[in-house]
């Protein structure tokens, strides 16, 4: 949301400002988020109930939100007339959080009628994920993936697709592949039937189970020479 929005929102709680800030501009998966939501009060004390403050990312289909985690920041107190107010919180975003230009902040005043403002944000891949991302970019000569992101039985699932930039080269054409954080490294998911095109269920399509996928576990120190392995033509 912007100014006159945030504006807006603000004369309508009795305050005359309201805005919530975080600390970095890159937040990347895993990470912790720091900020504050700032107050200053109107013509007349305000009484909150408290204050909270929700993280939530838009998925691809529908292109709806979904609240991945909230934090309460602040109990119940008075803000009186005139007052300025800062309330410091932090939550933390999962390691498998999706990347993102498409996130938000949402700040939930819980007062008779709840107000909230929104903090966009952008969610970069962790440092660890970062890396491969670039060694498939550079060393095996993809153009940068397109995302998708569905949300199945509850949970988020990002799929990253990479377009070879050499279609004659040593390497597959296309790599369609899922990244989980897990102990040690990066799994990598990726999909090795190109004709196995049904997407049922996302949860089902990145089952080990699945004959179409194998599981690549990318550990931090090998990671050109275990991508290799799988993405030469013919192996």
């Amino acid at each position: 949301m912007g100014v006159f929005a945030n504006a807006f929102t603000a004369m309508s709680m009795g305050c005359a400002y309201v805005d919530t800030k975080v600390e970095t501009k890159i937040i990347r998966q895993g990470e912790m988020i720091k900020g504050v939501v700032s107050l200053v009060g109107g013509k007349r004390a305000v009484e909150f109930r408290g204050i909270d403050v929700a993280y939530y990312t838009i998925y691809t289909k529908a292109h709806r939100a979904t609240k991945l985690v909230e934090t309460r920041c602040a109990t119940a107190f008075t803000l009186p007339a005139g007052a300025t107010e800062e309330v410091h919180f932090s939550l933390r975003i999962s390691p498998d959080t999706p990347t993102t230009r498409f996130a938000y902040l949402k700040t939930i005043f819980d007062l008779p009628v709840p107000k909230e403002i929104k903090t966009n944000l952008k969610v970069f891949p962790s440092k660890d994920l970062e890396k491969i991302i670039n060694i498939l970019t550079t060393k095996f000569a993809y153009n940068n993936p397109t995302t998708e992101t569905y949300l199945t039985q509850g949970q988020l699932v990002q799929r990253f697709t990479f377009k070879s930039k050499n279609l004659f080269g040593k390497f597959i054409d296309e790599l369609q592949c899922y990244f989980l954080h897990v102990t040690g490294g990066i799994e990598m998911v990726m999909r090795i039937d190109k004709h196995a095109r049904s997407f049922q269920t996302v949860l089902n399509e990145i089952s080990s189970k699945n004959q179409t996928h194998i599981n690549v576990f990318i550990p931090p120190y090998d990671e050109t020479q275990t991508l290799e392995r799988y993405l030469v033509k013919g192996r």
